[in-house]
């Protein structure tokens, strides 16, 4: 925020922040307040008739209630639809598989897609977290993304454990789309070829799904190491099964977690390589904007794909119209939309942290920027990406420390290493899928990014074994993190008040023309 605006001036330039913000109080009142959904739509119609009927600031408070009604209404049909009864005991039931399964010690642990309750096809399928009691390697082998699973087993409700009582895995579950979890014998199921009572869209993403396995597959037949195979399969195919707990530890140590999921650094950094390859005009950028939806559904859409995909769509399509691209209202359209489709997304970490990362950018950004200015340009480039890390780290950092307990010391250094060597494996990575069919160019390609994999890996274990290098298990409550976030906006709101005072009493130079 600029000096020379004051906070009514800002939200008028960013009108969707506050349809955002009441939306997002509407979600978390009716999650909390659990009214029925007929008191919800009652509610809607009132204040919109109020809307109709009222002027100037009346009607403003009129829409905004509705605005925050909405949400209330969204997540009482969100849990509506979601939280049919489930058959008690043992059930006959079809499913496919639709997620690779990965071992874990006795069992198989996969997602499912129930499709049929004792022959009877569901009107709506019903996604479910499945751990499969393992038999031998041959038996086991069956079982792959898009087979058709018949088991005899009990379908429960998720339930939180005392294992950890910070994390909340009832809700976990629910923000993540499952509806139930599994436990199935080897004995109590079989694969089998049966008719697909699924959606379109979940067909596409099936097929999609096998796409991305063949070229794991390609990455974990190739020549390269078992840590290297891990962290590209993670940050280009979203694919985190193979990476170590030690690989996990030493990237949570040093702040830079998120380049093992896929995010939006990693889909900026494939959609700007999309537009330099088709140019930045309207077929070139609705052709970068196909490719990476297309990405997005390869790697299944997960929330964090599917947030990143989002913002990146409006980023392009407002590019189009000539407006200012990277804005608070155009963060509010993103988060308006993600919620307004599963507002359930609200309560997840990826949701919040990422959000929160991208408003601190656009609030913090430029004040660190132009205290840290250096004096020479060639600086610049390395003084920004300081500011966009501090910025970014500042309106995180509460939300870090309430779920996770550490706070990564060395973010900086990290970020200065870690993000370089993302952007150049990212399209090595890119390049690499596109040589597929020339062995040799291929080969050599993978093994030059495998090199790029190694040197940040080796990095990032350096960077952890520096002294101090995390502050742990030092968790914040919810109301630490409330009292953090108002101290935070209210210190934001005194220096502005304490820059523009200064402003105003500097002497103002004539103008020569007068």
């Amino acid at each position: 925020m600029t000096p020379s605006l004051n906070i009514r001036n800002y939200l008028q330039l960013n009108p969707l922040l506050r349809v955002a913000v009441m939306l997002i109080s509407g979600i978390a009142a009716g999650e909390y307040l659990q009214l029925s959904l007929s008191t919800f739509l009652l509610l809607c119609g009132v204040s919109l008739l109020a809307a109709l009927l009222c002027r100037g600031k009346g009607q403003s408070l009129a829409i905004l209630t509705a605005t925050a009604l909405l949400g209330g209404l969204l997540i009482t049909f969100y849990h509506y639809r979601t939280d049919r009864p489930l058959p008690t005991g043992s059930i006959h039931y079809q499913a496919v598989i639709i997620s690779q399964p990965q071992p874990r010690g006795k069992i198989m642990r996969c997602d499912l897609l129930v499709t049929a309750l004792e022959g009877t096809p569901l009107q709506r399928s019903m996604k479910v977290r499945a751990a499969i009691l393992r038999h031998d390697d041959r038996h086991d082998s069956r079982l792959s993304i898009g087979n058709g699973l018949m088991a005899e087993a009990e379908i429960k409700r998720p339930r939180n454990t005392t294992a950890n009582p910070r994390f909340d895995y009832q809700r976990w579950m629910r923000v993540h789309g499952y509806e139930g979890e599994t436990f199935i014998p080897y004995w109590k199921y079989h694969t089998a070829i049966f008719p697909l009572h699924i959606s379109r869209l979940e067909k596409a993403k099936l097929r999609a799904l096998t796409l991305r396995e063949r070229l794991a597959k390609d990455f974990r037949q190739s020549q390269i190491g078992t840590e290297e195979q891990s962290l590209l399969l993670a940050m280009t195919l979203g694919d985190k099964s193979m990476l170590s707990q030690q690989t996990r530890d030493d990237f949570s140590k040093t702040g830079s977690s998120h380049i093992l999921a896929l995010s939006g650094l990693h889909l900026s950094i494939i959609y700007f390589m999309l537009l330099a390859l088709f140019r930045s005009n309207l077929a070139g950028n609705l052709l970068s904007l196909a490719a990476i939806w297309a990405y997005a559904v390869m790697v299944g859409l997960p929330p964090s794909v599917v947030r990143s995909a989002t913002m990146i769509t409006i980023y392009g399509l407002i590019a189009l119209l000539h407006r200012d691209k990277m804005s608070m209202n155009t963060l509010s359209l993103t988060a308006i939309i993600m919620l307004v489709i599963h507002p359930m997304s609200l309560w997840d970490v990826g949701f919040q942290l990422s959000f929160m990362a991208v408003a601190g950018i656009f609030i913090y950004f430029g004040p660190i920027s132009r205290a840290i200015q250096p004096r020479f340009r060639p600086l610049k480039w390395f003084t920004d990406l300081m500011a966009t890390s501090l910025a970014a780290q500042l309106t995180t950092a509460p939300l870090v420390l309430h779920y996770f307990g550490r706070l990564a010391t060395y973010f900086l250094l990290t970020n200065l290493i870690v993000i370089p060597l993302t952007t150049l494996i990212l399209y090595g990575a890119v390049i690499v899928f596109a040589t597929t069919f020339f062995p040799f160019v291929h080969n050599l390609l993978l093994r030059l990014v495998g090199g790029l994999a190694t040197l940040l890996v080796l990095s990032v274990q350096k960077i952890a074994t520096l002294p101090g290098a995390s502050i742990d298990h030092f968790y914040l409550s919810n109301q630490g993190v409330w009292l953090c976030y108002s101290l935070m906006a209210l210190s934001t709101a005194g220096l502005w008040l304490w820059h523009k005072r200064r402003l105003n009493r500097l002497p103002r130079t004539e103008d020569p023309r007068a």
